[in-house]
């Protein structure tokens, strides 16, 4: 299929993925502004190069999964073609998150079943809000599914080998950590919003 090893960081570079403003910030939608931005369309565009991301994502990340039990879901809009490319690798089943006023929803026809694996994916992890509130729509519908130990994301650039999907559990713990996989890791956080006064 493919050959060689790729490097993404590089490759991202290459195809413009990864933007740099040399005056100013990008806006995020969190409100975290960064001077670096990751715009996966300019790599969504080579739909080859798409796909071998997503099969280097997967094996990367090793996962033993039942595909008929298994979920891939991501938040709209960078997460739903890689949900669902990385669904069709392994022959699982995809969903994705729309955004609505505070947070995510997940529409009736890609409501989980009871007991299914649920992977989360991003094209870009910064501090994780984005899949918590994800995670907080499919439990929204009151099936209980299981969190997969691994989040999938194209570029991790929070500086940080995991993140707390449940940000507002109280004992915090290990249990509520999951683990980042990512093609290219950064530490390019973003800036917080200033508050106004």
């Amino acid at each position: 299929m493919w050959r060689g090893k790729m490097d993404w960081g590089t490759e991202f570079e290459r195809l413009g993925v990864r933007r740099v403003k040399k005056d100013g910030d990008f806006i995020f939608y969190s409100g975290r502004h960064s001077n670096v931005k990751y715009d996966f369309d300019y790599l969504y565009k080579h739909t080859d190069l798409y796909s071998r991301a997503c099969h280097d994502l997967l094996k990367k990340a090793c996962l033993n999964i039942d595909p008929k039990k298994t979920c891939f879901v991501g938040p709209a809009y960078g997460g739903i073609s890689l949900a669902f490319e990385l669904a069709r690798q392994c022959g699982a089943r995809a969903a994705y998150a729309r955004k609505i006023t505070f947070g995510f929803d997940i529409d009736e026809c890609f409501k989980p079943e009871p007991g299914d694996v649920i992977i989360l994916c991003d094209d870009v992890i910064t501090a994780g809000t984005s899949l918590a509130k994800v995670r907080s729509a499919i439990e929204r519908h009151g099936i209980k599914v299981i969190f997969h130990e691994k989040v999938l994301v194209f570029v991790n650039r929070s500086g940080c080998n995991s993140f707390c999907l449940w940000p507002h559990a109280r004992p915090p713990g290990f249990l509520h950590q999951r683990s980042i996989v990512a093609l290219v890791e950064t530490n390019e956080p973003g800036l917080e919003p200033v508050k106004s006064a």
